[in-house]
């Protein structure tokens, strides 16, 4: 549902979406259509923020939009096991392409957003040592 919060207008998606991102100019949702998958990734489809029909752009997750709405950043599942593939699709559904293999990435927040110059940030994780503290502490 989209809430109009000076309204209080209520108006359902024509889509369940997950993971959604609001483009800049407040009018279309990109999320995922989980509904097929049990894993992170599904369809990422753009609908619009009053009505009208959603969109099927690609397979992938947490879509991010670019500054100019132009494309879409997500990501996808990777060969690796520590990492994703970052990618990006223009908002008609044109000229998928490659960006980068984001990785070693934080194995359960695949956290990730694009800078309106178009720089990627995420967070990286690299693991120490892995130790057991025991703590005791005193009854005040």
């Amino acid at each position: 549902m989209i809430r109009n919060l000076e309204t209080g207008k209520e108006t359902p998606l024509n889509l369940p979406l997950t993971r959604l991102r609001w483009s800049g100019d407040g009018n279309f949702i990109a999320g995922v259509d989980s509904t097929l998958t049990k894993t992170r990734e599904g369809d990422i489809s753009i609908c619009p923020a009053g009505s009208g029909p959603c969109e099927k752009l690609t397979k992938g997750y947490n879509p991010v939009w670019s500054r100019n709405d132009s494309h879409i950043y997500f990501l996808r599942a990777s060969e690796f096991t520590d990492g994703v593939e970052l990618w990006r699709i223009s908002r008609e559904g044109r000229d998928e392409t490659w960006i980068a293999d984001l990785r070693p990435m934080y194995p359960i927040g695949h956290i990730y957003d694009v800078s309106p110059k178009g720089e990627i940030v995420y967070v990286q994780f690299k693991p120490g040592k892995q130790e057991l503290w025991l703590m005791d502490f005193l009854n005040r």
